[in-house]
């Protein structure tokens, strides 16, 4: 291997390790009353300012704001990795977070949209979110594994995109940036389909009845 290169894989894995040991030391040092599942909850209330200031027009603050609630999601996660207080209903407030403070903003957007089927496009995402609860909710009770999914995973960072795209779109008056939101708002449905299909196989599988549909769900996931 080229010697330029090794010296280049060596700082970036000695950065990598060091900023690893960072960020282990500063979650080290949260006080124990600050759980995860508060964090969480703390994310959902800034759904409420998120809301009001795009919608009010104050696009740096909501920013802001949403950035925030976008931390704290990072946080609340390693901070129960860390302490090992992962549970059932950190499991649920977690992906029920990510949900509200998205929802809040892209109503708080709705005004400063001028794309005419844009609230038709937040609601059915709205829809298609909330079925993501219910099933969550269904398995919850069966004591089935409810954890977001790798598809859940991809539709957050998705939906961040989305909402750059939309907020910076509007509030720098980017008519390309906004429109790229847009379409990225047109997808998210096919992603939460996707995380609902995954979520609701499990369930289906303990219905012998449902074998006919769980043939159809997973052949349609094959390439």
């Amino acid at each position: 291997m080229d010697p330029l290169a090794i010296g280049l894989h060596s700082v970036i894995h000695h950065v990598s390790q060091r900023s690893a040991a960072a960020v282990q030391a500063g979650l080290h040092r949260i006080p124990s009353w600050i759980t995860p599942n508060r964090l969480s909850g703390f994310r959902m209330c800034l759904g409420l300012p998120v809301f009001l200031l795009f919608r009010d027009g104050d696009f740096a603050w909501g920013s802001a704001v949403f950035t925030v609630a976008m931390f704290f999601d990072f946080l609340d996660g390693a901070l129960a990795r860390l302490r090992g207080q992962i549970t059932n209903l950190g499991k649920f407030l977690d992906p029920l977070a990510d949900k509200v403070v998205v929802a809040a903003a892209l109503f708080g957007l709705a005004p400063w949209v001028s794309i005419v089927p844009y609230s038709i496009v937040v609601w059915i995402n709205i829809g298609m979110a909330l079925a993501l609860t219910g099933v969550r909710i269904v398995k919850w009770t069966k004591g089935m594994d409810f954890a977001a999914t790798g598809e859940g995973k991809l539709k957050l960072i998705l939906e961040l995109a989305m909402l750059a795209g939309l907020a910076f779109g509007v509030w720098l008056n980017v008519g390309p940036l906004l429109w790229a939101g847009y379409i990225l708002l047109c997808v998210m449905p096919y992603f939460a389909g996707k995380s609902l299909v995954s979520q609701i196989q499990p369930l289906l599988a303990d219905e012998p009845r449902y074998d006919a549909v769980l043939f159809y769900l997973d052949s349609g996931r094959r390439p």
